[in-house]
């Protein structure tokens, strides 16, 4: 091991370091980049010599938030024998030498708030960095960001601060004035500027300036500009701290330069092919909405229903109809959690329950129910839930998942499986029945929505007569879900037909820039 202090050994049990050249220097610690070799792998990283035993206590204090705080590198090696610590990094870069290609704010944004992210993380352990160079932000081969600003750290109450301002640093940092996290939001200014210009802010800015000079201005990305004078304004102009940064850039990203998502839908519906059948009892709706504000950015909101309706003649479509009827009215005014779900599928319960009452009574024609699955989405989550056997599968990544739970007297045992079960048809749990749905009879879950996700929302009449494989063959070889849903409605009615069936597909797609 060589070091720029003193010929010193650097023992560590996870493998050998192999020092590069000098960094950066903070105080009396020093900074180096080097080569970790272990046993598994060989990996660049950054090394942190201290030379006085009180810089080193103080490092040592600090390295829990470098574990504790995304954003980070990881802490390979720590040697008290030789005062050094080893942080690791993944496949990547130096900002500077990557920096043509963080130009355009697709790029740079998101490189902007994981730094603001991880600063935040920082700010809320009483810690800043006041200064900050190009070379101190790491970029992954995924492009996220990691700080290289690493212990020491100033502390914003003490006045000897100026050892630690390097690089970008805010004005009122260089004349003695106050710091704080608002400092480190000029610091992260500075360094936007320095991606979509390529240039360093100082060439261009003063200190008695104030307001950015017109190249701001002139800059030709929407919302940039923004960023740019919320951050290189004065301090009292300024951004507050790193939250108020992270959250502006993310809104602005999403709004202006994110790839757009949207969802494809295609449903299908038979009667069937059973003579004795004279109505589909089946129903299904979905509704869309996008609304775009500056405070939400762009909310994708969908609702996607289907229903199997119980009880003869009119009375299961009417009870699937009536169903999904009070589930829209009562979920587009609820707020989006589960909750909410249960209790709009408890008043879909009791509008089909008293329907019945009002047109049999007690009678035994008051039979009048239906089953129910459904998927509301509000990008990028989606709640799913379901009473009964109609089901919800995800297809992700070339995996089938059911995701809804079946209410039938089969699905007590795992061991049988429902497709061509005599029994297969013999519910515990539906809408409309009873009075009340048992809270055990309604399943509600929580997923996050990707690009790519296909959602299908199935009645028996489609499940029991197609297999898990042969749907995901479908889901590969349709080119719309609408051609999706059609043939797995048709092919299902062509093996059987004795049922009515329905089929609905939600494919989540994303856009271009």
């Amino acid at each position: 091991i060589i070091t720029p202090m003193e010929p010193r050994d650097l023992k560590l049990e996870q493998g050998s370091v192999l020092l590069g050249d000098p960094l950066w220097k903070v105080g009396d610690v020093a900074f180096f980049s080097a080569t970790c070799l272990s046993e598994q792998d060989m990996t660049e990283a950054v090394v942190a010599f201290a030379e006085e035993e009180a810089s080193w206590d103080r490092v040592l204090r600090e390295l829990d938030i470098v574990r504790e705080v995304p954003g980070f590198p990881e802490i390979f090696a720590v040697s008290d024998e030789a005062r050094a610590v080893v942080y690791r990094l993944p496949d990547g870069n130096l900002l500077p030498h990557v920096l043509g290609e963080y130009r355009h704010p697709v790029r740079a944004l998101p490189l902007l708030r994981d730094l603001a992210g991880t600063l935040e993380g920082l700010h809320t352990r009483g810690h800043v960095i006041l200064g900050l160079r190009p070379e101190q932000v790491w970029v992954t081969r995924d492009g996220r960001a990691l700080l290289l600003r690493l212990p020491p750290w100033p502390d914003p109450e003490r006045k000897s601060y100026l050892d630690y301002a390097e690089g970008y640093v805010a004005p009122e940092v260089l004349f003695g004035g106050d710091t704080g996290p608002v400092s480190d939001v000029y610091v992260l200014g500075a360094l936007l500027y320095k991606l979509v210009f390529g240039k360093d802010p100082s060439d261009f800015f003063s200190p008695q300036v104030r307001s950015p000079l017109r190249e701001i201005y002139r800059a030709p990305w929407p919302g940039v500009v923004q960023i740019l004078v919320q951050t290189l304004a004065l301090q009292r102009e300024r951004l507050a701290d790193a939250r108020a940064l992270h959250d502006y850039v993310d809104r602005v990203y999403v709004l202006e330069y994110a790839p757009r998502i949207h969802l494809e839908v295609g449903a299908f519906s038979s009667i069937g092919r059973n003579p004795s059948r004279l109505h589909n009892e089946d129903a299904f709706t979905y509704t869309l909405r996008y609304a775009q504000t500056h405070e939400e950015g762009l909310v994708l909101e969908g609702l996607f229903l289907v229903a199997d309706g119980m009880g003869g003649a009119a009375r299961g479509e009417e009870a699937a109809r009536l169903a999904m009827e009070v589930l829209e009215r009562e979920l587009r005014r609820a707020t989006f959690e589960s909750l909410s779900v249960r209790e709009a599928l408890q008043a879909a319960n009791r509008a089909v329950y008293e329907r019945a009452q009002e047109l049999y009574g007690d009678a035994w024609e008051a039979y009048m129910g239906t089953t129910i699955a459904g998927v509301w989405a509000r990008w990028p989550w989606a709640l799913f839930f379901n009473v009964g056997d109609t089901r919800i599968y995800r297809l992700r990544g070339g995996t089938l998942e059911q995701i809804s739970v079946d209410h039938s007297a089969l699905a007590q045992s795992e061991q049988v499986d429902p497709r061509g079960h005599p029994s297969r048809h013999e519910l515990i749990y539906a809408v409309g029945p009873w009075k009340e749905i048992p809270e055990q009879g309604i399943h509600v879950g929580r997923a996050d929505l990707m690009k790519g996700d296909v959602l299908l929302l199935l009645t028996d009449g489609v499940w029991e007569s197609i297999t898990d494989e042969e749907m995901m063959r479908f889901a590969a070889e349709s080119v719309h879900p609408q051609d999706l849903a059609r043939r797995l409605v048709r092919v299902a009615v062509e093996r059987g037909g004795k049922d009515n069936a329905t089929a609905m597909a939600v494919r989540v797609q994303g856009g271009g820039e």
